[in-house]
């Protein structure tokens, strides 16, 4: 049995290694995947697929959120801004905000590129809602830099929604919190917004202090003054500022810098408006219907790639078959309900059965001790009687014979006093022989060998034997009428010397409640405390 539970504990440990060894493997993976998205080096939805599915079974909510995560991300690189963002929903659904450990910052995250792809597809009022949240969960995840960056992006929608106030006040607000721990060039970052609406209210003041602020403090600059690539935008807006104060060379200067070597068509509207603006208060007739022209199809390529029914789509999107998506995460929990109590059944019933199987053995065990203590009992009790038999059948001139025969009921007085609770009063019991040899007291003890219990009509023999062999002693016993049945038999066992285990075997009970009733029967006969002193007081009943 021992082995048994050895092997089965060892292979669970075993599994359990196999397992977190599995589970490492796997985790380790999907953070280099994390780490390439950060970095902004490709990968694919095969790449991530193996992660998704192995998560979705053996991992935990930050696992499943950060698998869903890249595999929206994977689908965002590809162009597939529909499946990005179911991905990028289930995230958010997996994520156990309640528990400590929940990865905030990876949620953060995750609201940051929901709140990206909803203004891509010019859906503001969404987008909002997903960027407040990206602000909370970074604040939770105590990722200062983040919060605020997402804070700052809220001027996004709201300038998009017309509501420029607004706007201003979150990209303000943003660069008040960047200096405030010291990021100057992340404040400077932020007058991207601020830029746009001075320029769109005509405040060259304003529109020259947030220019310069930009250029000096962004960081987006090299040494000969040239911006990074994607944001020549700024080239435009200091175009719109010379022209505003009417420097027309310098303006149509950075108009065209901005077109140079830019295949953006957002860019290149705002560079085409420029220009168009600018030759029309030149009075410049063929470069107004050249850049007229070129401003169209810039306009109309953007409103196409950014069509009604693009944003429609992406907002049904949003709210894509509710009732089925929650059918799916109801089936799956209930799924995952099911199998963990199955495993936990699993794992009690066998639990169940190793604590059965050890258990039936130790009382196998103890069985056994017991009916080898007997069987021993009995057979020195009956060799004591026969020696006893020989000793009295001996002649007085056969005195060698008789010392042989006295020392041998010495030694199995000895023998049998370790199964008597008064060992010292066997020298002064003198037991009935006729009586230890009939047939149901030798059945009583064979019984008491085996560890089994006495029928009714055994018992109603043994007792109408000792009232046919003992009256006095069983009238004496009945006289008193205050013994329960089994208090009675124990007296009547122990007036023929059966041993405590032979009684605790005969009545199947343990020894220490054959101890407990015979105090009971000391106080009730004897008026005294204990079990000890009641083997003499039978005999001198």
């Amino acid at each position: 049995m021992k082995k048994l539970t050895y092997i089965f504990l060892s292979l669970l440990m075993l599994v359990a290694c196999t397992s977190r060894q599995e589970y490492g493997a796997m985790r380790q993976g999907l953070d280099s995947i994390n780490e390439r998205n950060r970095n902004d080096e490709p990968f694919t939805v095969s790449d991530v697929q193996p992660y998704l599915e192995f998560f979705e079974r053996h991992g935990e909510p930050n696992d499943q959120m950060l698998a869903n995560y890249m595999m929206g991300s994977a689908y965002r690189d590809e162009g597939n801004a529909p499946m990005a963002l179911k991905y990028f929903r289930i995230a958010t659904e997996l994520a156990d905000t309640t528990v400590e450990n929940c990865d905030f910052h990876t949620l953060s995250r995750v609201y940051g590129q929901i709140a990206t792809l909803f203004n891509m597809q010019r859906s503001p009022r969404l987008e909002i809602e997903a960027e407040r949240k990206a602000v909370y969960f970074a604040w939770e995840a105590k990722d200062t830099i983040s919060a605020i960056t997402f804070y700052e992006r809220l001027c996004l929608p709201y300038h998009m929604l017309n509501k420029m106030d607004s706007a201003l006040y979150y990209s303000q607000g943003a660069a008040k919190l960047f200096k405030k721990i010291g990021r100057y060039d992340l404040a400077a970052g932020t007058l991207g917004l601020d830029i746009d609406v001075y320029q769109r209210r005509k405040d060259n003041e304003k529109l020259k202090q947030a220019l310069d602020e930009y250029e000096q403090h962004s960081g987006f600059f090299d040494q000969r003054g040239n911006i990074e690539k994607g944001r020549e935008t700024f080239y435009s807006y200091k175009g719109f500022y010379y022209e505003g104060v009417n420097k027309m060379d310098s303006a149509e200067y950075y108009y065209r810098i901005t077109l140079q070597n830019n295949p953006n068509q957002n860019i290149k509207e705002l560079a085409y408006r420029g220009l168009l603006s600018l030759y029309r208060k030149l009075r410049t007739s063929d470069s107004i219907a050249k850049y007229s022209e070129l401003f169209c199809q810039a306009n109309d390529s953007n409103s196409f790639a950014h069509s009604a029914d693009e944003i429609t789509r992406m907002q049904a999107l949003y709210n894509y078959d509710e009732s089925e998506r929650r059918a799916n995460l109801h089936e799956r929990m209930t799924r995952n309900y099911k199998l963990t109590v199955i495993s936990l059944f699993l794992v009690f019933a066998i639990l169940s059965y190793l604590t059965i199987r050890v258990y039936r053995r130790q009382q196998w065990q103890k069985k056994q001790e017991l009916m080898r203590a007997n069987t021993e009992y009995s057979t020195l009790l009956t060799q004591f009687n026969i020696v006893q038999q020989d000793l009295k059948l001996s002649k007085q001139d056969q005195i060698r014979f008789r010392e042989e025969k006295e020392k041998e009921i010495i030694n199995l007085r000895k023998s049998l006093s370790l199964y008597q609770d008064c060992p010292q009063i066997i020298t002064d019991w003198d037991i009935e022989q006729a009586m230890l040899n009939s047939p149901i007291v030798k059945e009583l003890h064979n019984l008491a060998s085996k560890a089994k219990m006495p029928s009714k009509p055994q018992w109603k023999t043994f007792r109408e034997y000792m009232e046919r062999e003992l009256p006095d002693y069983v009238a004496k016993l009945n006289k008193v009428n205050i013994l329960t049945y089994q208090e009675f038999l124990i007296c009547l066992l122990m007036r023929l010397q059966f041993s405590q285990g032979e009684q605790s075997a005969l009545f199947g009970v343990s020894k220490q409640r054959i101890n407990n009733l015979k105090r009971s029967i000391n106080r009730k006969l004897f008026g005294e405390d204990g079990a000890v002193s009641l083997s003499n007081n039978i005999i001198n009943l």
